[in-house]
C-alpha cells in the first residue's frame, strides 16, 4: 500500500512523503509488521511509487487504509496464493 499520488494525480515528492509517512504511522499503530516495498509501472509510463507490505493487515484494515488515502487500488498478496490487484472504486 501507499499514500502517494491519491486518485492517480501527480503529486510533489514532499507530499507524498508526507503522506507515506502518516500511512506508516497508522500501520506501526497497529502492531503490523511493515517492510518497505515500490510500485512499479511495468511498462516504465508511470513513475515508481515508494509504499509499504504491511504482513498480516486484515484486508477490511487495508481497504481502509487506501480509501482514507485515496487510492486507486492495492495490491494484495494472501499467503500461498498468487498477488491481486483490489479496486477501490
Amino acid at each position: 500500500i501507499t499514500a502517494c499520488n491519491p486518485r492517480s494525480e501527480p503529486t510533489t515528492a514532499a507530499v507524498n512523503a508526507a503522506a507515506n509517512a502518516r500511512l506508516l504511522e497508522a500501520l506501526l499503530a497497529a502492531s503490523l509488521r511493515v517492510l518497505t516495498a515500490q510500485g512499479v509501472d511495468p511498462q516504465g509510463v508511470w513513475p515508481a511509487e515508494p509504499g509499504y507490505l504491511a504482513v498480516g493487515i486484515d484486508a477490511g484494515a487495508v481497504r481502509t487504509l487506501a480509501v482514507r488515502h485515496r487510492q486507486n487500488a492495492i495490491v494484495r498478496m494472501p499467503a500461498g496464493r498468487a498477488a491481486e490487484l483490489i479496486l477501490m472504486r
